[in-house]
Order: C-alpha cells, then structure tokens, then sequence
C-alpha cells in the first residue's frame, strides 16, 4: 500500500506546480496586456497632440494669406521723361497803344534773358495719375492729372478747372508746352516788368484774357512767347 501512494503523491505535486505555472503566466501576460494598452494610450493622447497643434498651424497659415492678399497694394505704374530739345514756336510783342506783331525768335532774350532755358524742367514723372515735374535746385512741382486722347490736362486747385499742359508724340516721346510774358507799365510814378509763364498758354489771345483784359485795352507793352520742351521716355534701372 504504500508503494502505490507515492506515485499518488508525486501526481499531485505536479498538478499543484502545473495550476501555481499557469496563475503565473496568467498574471505576467495580464501586465503585460496592461503595460501595452497604457503604452497605446500615452501614444494616440501624443497623436492627439499632434494632429491639433498642426490643424492649428494650417489654420493659421491660411489665415494669414488670406489677410495677406487683403493688403495687397495695387501695383504703381511710373514713367519717367528726360530732356531732349527745345523749339521756340512763336514770340509776340505789343508796344504801347499799338496791335502785337510777330518778331524773330532771335529777340527773345530781349525779354526774357537766360529764364527760357532756366525753366526747362530736368526731368517729368508720371505717376499713375499724377505728374511730378522736377526743375532745377531741387524744386518739385506735383499735379493730378488726366489724360484725354494724348493729351495730357493737370488740374488747378485754385479755379477748379483742368488746364491744358502737353502731349504724346509716339510712345517714348512727350512736349511739354509753356507759354512765357512779359508785362511792362509805364506811368507817372515809374514802370514796372511782369515776368511769368504758364503751361497752358496757347496763343496771344489766351495770354490777353489771363491777364484780365483784351487786346484793344491792354494798353501796356506785352512780350508773349510760346516754347515746346521735348522730353524722351528712358527706362529707370533697377539694380
């Protein structure tokens, strides 16, 4: 009999180590089941993360090129004339109590001097719709301006009316025109010289209705000379 009980007895101490190895291994692969699904959380809360910090980045990006293009300036068109020549078209005198008559061009510096080449601007900038007309020692002159059929109309803030200035020859070239007086009046205290000129100035008669009066009244001596400056489109180099 007690033979037969020790074999027994070793069948159930392998059965005991045989359930005591399953609970083990039970118990490992539960925490390691536990360990992986942690592991997968701290993982998708990182994607999570993630994935929001760039929504957030792409948000922003197309907001800001939408703002981008809201600010965009529209582009500035700027040409930009230089001096090429200059023709003295007409020169006019009146002496006192009598009708102009035309004189040779060559007496112009009888009235005027040196002012004819003094005034010849050394550069013109058209700017959208604006001029800017540049004159010697620096002096700026700037008007808005109009174009009408290549002709060029800058306006006078003071009358309130667009007065002629100039036109296109071609696509390079532009004649500026100004018309110069010269007003002197004798009288029983002495005599006094008006030198001016004005761009708008086309003939004699405009020059007699500007300075407010006709040709049968106007009753002092008047110089009138009309000059075209001929300016050439160059192209500014950007560097």
């Amino acid at each position: 009999m007690i033979k037969r009980k020790a074999p027994l007895s070793l069948l159930v101490t392998l059965d005991s180590i045989s359930k005591n190895t399953l609970e083990f291994f039970s118990v490992s692969q539960s925490r390691q089941c536990r360990q992986i699904i942690g592991r997968d959380k701290v993982i998708l809360r990182y994607l999570n993360s993630l994935l929001l910090i760039l929504f957030v980045s792409i948000a922003a990006t197309s907001c800001s090129d939408d703002n981008h293009k809201i600010i965009e300036q529209p582009s500035i068109n700027v040409l930009s004339y230089y001096p090429k020549s200059m023709n003295i078209v007409e020169l006019q005198y009146k002496p006192v109590g009598q009708e102009p008559g035309v004189v040779d061009i060559d007496k112009s510096s009888l009235y005027f001097g040196d002012r004819v080449t003094m005034f010849q601007p050394e550069k013109i900038i058209f700017k959208n719709d604006s001029v800017s007309i540049i004159k010697r020692g620096g002096l700026i002159q700037e008007y808005k301006a109009e174009w009408n059929k290549g002709d060029l109309y800058l306006y006078n803030g003071v009358t309130g009316i667009w007065d002629y200035c100039g036109s296109k020859d071609g696509e390079v070239t532009f004649i500026l025109n100004t018309g110069f007086f010269w007003v002197k009046d004798n009288n029983m205290h002495g005599s006094l010289s008006v030198i001016g000129q004005k761009y708008s100035l086309l003939s004699y008669s405009e020059l007699v209705t500007y300075l407010g009066g006709n040709s049968n009244n106007l009753k002092n001596q008047v110089a009138w000379l009309r000059v075209q400056y001929t300016f050439e489109l160059i192209p500014e180099v950007k560097l």
